[in-house]
């Protein structure tokens, strides 16, 4: 037997960037994204602020945040899922000002929001909250020195989502270290934010603007699934958009059951092959 796969974007990288691209001043347009209800629902509370999203082409989300007025998100909408607070940061970002419902999705746990609300107000904002809604408003956002209690992937991204436009330099620390943070870090740069150490326990922003194309890193859950698809195959090809994070997966997971595999990994972005080798 022999098989092609291509593995999809990164879930959490998808719906933290999907909000990123509110603070952009143009059109974005993002590749690998995963076909998942939560990217839908992102993408339907973006039309609900305004933005014009097209999400005809598979795999690929393109994003004109340019008309968007409304600082205000469908809460029937937030409510579906819980990475709807990465709005937060993004509408304080580009309007000083976000008035959104607490967040909604799976009941993991006690998930609170309260490291966000601390890193918003350090960087100079005020909040409140008025029936379901949480107001977070600010006349300047000024940047700070923000020391998270504990490594918050969410709190992590919304301040660094509001510091981008936070005059002066803001810093991180004890931040969360996960992948979706470095892929947020580097869509963030490419659109002209200053952002140094995405995947250290500190990060810097140094505020100010920002026009991207940008492909996900691939799907680290997904990655596991297909590669132990491939004990019942001879020859695998994996179709990766990022051969950092498929490396990541196939090291540890050839040493513990792979060994008579032949793997083939197809950079989708430079048409090069990272691995064609029995392994180890």
């Amino acid at each position: 037997m022999q098989g092609e796969i291509s593995v999809s974007g990164a879930k959490n990288a998808a719906v933290a960037i999907i909000p990123a691209a509110l603070i952009s001043d143009g059109v974005c347009v993002i590749d690998n994204i995963p076909d998942i209800d939560d990217v839908e629902v992102l993408a339907d509370t973006l039309r609900s602020l305004g933005a014009k999203v097209d999400t005809s082409v598979p795999g690929q989300i393109t994003i004109d945040p340019t008309e968007v007025k409304s600082v205000c998100p469908s809460e029937k909408l937030t409510r579906k899922m819980r990475a709807s607070y990465y709005l937060m940061g993004a509408l304080l970002a580009r309007f000083g000002e976000a008035k959104v419902p607490p967040p909604g999705g799976c009941n993991i746990g006690k998930r609170p929001i309260d490291q966000h609300l601390k890193g918003f107000e350090a960087l100079g904002a005020k909040i409140k909250q008025e029936g379901n809604i949480i107001e977070i408003t600010a006349d300047e956002l000024l940047g700070d020195d923000i020391y998270l209690d504990f490594a918050s992937v969410g709190a992590t991204i919304n301040i660094m989502l509001a510091a981008c436009f936070a005059r002066g330099r803001t810093t991180i620390e004890n931040a969360a270290k996960e992948p979706e943070i470095i892929d947020l870090s580097s869509m963030l740069n490419k659109m002209g934010a200053q952002i140094r150490g995405a995947g250290t326990s500190e990060i810097t922003i140094n505020g100010e603007k920002y026009e991207p194309k940008f492909l996900l890193y691939n799907e680290k859950v997904d990655g596991k699934v297909y590669l132990r698809l491939t004990l019942d195959l001879n020859d695998v090809t994996l179709k990766a958009g990022d051969t950092f994070t498929m490396n990541a997966i196939i090291t540890p997971w050839g040493s513990q059951e792979l060994n008579d595999v032949y793997f083939t990994v197809i950079d989708e972005k430079t048409g090069e092959q990272y691995l064609d080798k029995p392994y180890p």
